[in-house]
């Protein structure tokens, strides 16, 4: 009876090798999910830092150009 009940157990456990892994899985899923989210919330953030760079820039060199102080604007 002993050796009739193996492959019974063999067969659990492999189940639960096979739910357990499952779950590894989802979990480290739902964490890239969220990293992918925070890298694109930074790249945002970044892209709208060089844009305000780029008119600063840009209002200096028109200042620098004209001498009309209006193209100042992007530092105030």
């Amino acid at each position: 009876m002993r050796w009739q009940s193996l492959p019974l157990v063999a067969g659990f456990a492999v189940l639960a090798l096979i739910v357990g892994s499952r779950a590894m899985l989802v979990e480290e899923q739902r964490a890239n999910r969220a990293a992918a989210r925070e890298a694109i919330e930074y790249q945002q953030l970044l892209s709208g830092l060089l844009s305000l760079a780029q008119e600063a820039e840009n209002g200096q060199r028109g200042y620098l150009l004209t001498g009309e102080k209006s193209y100042l604007e992007p530092y105030r």
